[in-house]
């Protein structure tokens, strides 16, 4: 059961890249670190109805280029589909992903980019708790009991604050099957009892 949840980097090649600690008691109550790793902050950048993907993407990165420590190894793009959040669309839209190794970097970059005044998503505006954000798209369970699979165990512990280590891929770090989300439960009853579900919301 995780108890503490914070968001670091290490290195690896060279390149500060995000990593997750989340630490917590083991089934047998033993206090535990695990790092959770594989994790590339993002944010999309709305293409315009009256541009062509081929002339903003290029505008797109001489814009990111100018955002302060930034060069072209610090950031990734792809073309995603999506239907905005927002309003009411019946065709999906045409994004760009910008895709970092940390998520100050992130940040940068999408502050650079909002100074043109550019439609972004998935845009929260931090570098501190962005393991909610993490949590919120990978579905992490930073609340209940989780599994590792195809894990790494660190065997030699030198902190006073945990007596095991392990690094695991954000892929492998799920929810006990026990444990499954409310809404899951109430889609599975619902896969044999078809009934309307009603609810409402009261306001103090």
């Amino acid at each position: 059961m995780p108890n503490d949840v914070e968001d670091a980097f290490e290195y690896v090649n060279n390149v500060q890249t995000y990593i997750l600690h989340i630490h917590g008691p083991l089934i047998n109550e033993q206090k535990a670190r695990v790092d959770i790793t594989d994790i590339k902050p993002f944010f999309d950048v709305i293409v315009p109805d009256n541009e062509p993907l081929s002339i903003f993407k290029p505008r797109l990165v001489k814009i990111i280029l100018g955002a302060e420590k930034i060069d072209k190894s610090k950031f990734g793009m792809k073309v995603v589909h999506a239907y905005p959040i927002r309003g009411y669309h019946t065709q999906e839209k045409v994004y760009i992903r910008i895709i970092t190794w940390n998520h100050y970097d992130r940040r940068r970059i999408l502050r650079e980019v909002r100074r043109y005044e550019m439609g972004t998503a998935s845009d929260n505006d931090t570098s501190k708790h962005y393991h909610r954000k993490i949590a919120h798209e990978k579905k992490l369970p930073l609340s209940e009991r989780a599994i590792l699979s195809g894990y790494n165990y660190i065997s030699d512990t030198d902190s006073p604050h945990y007596s095991y280590s392990f690094r695991v891929s954000v892929d492998n770090y799920q929810s006990l099957e026990e444990n499954k989300p409310d809404d899951q439960v109430i889609t599975e009853a619902l896969s044999h009892d078809r009934t309307l579900v009603l609810t409402w919301d009261i306001e103090t």
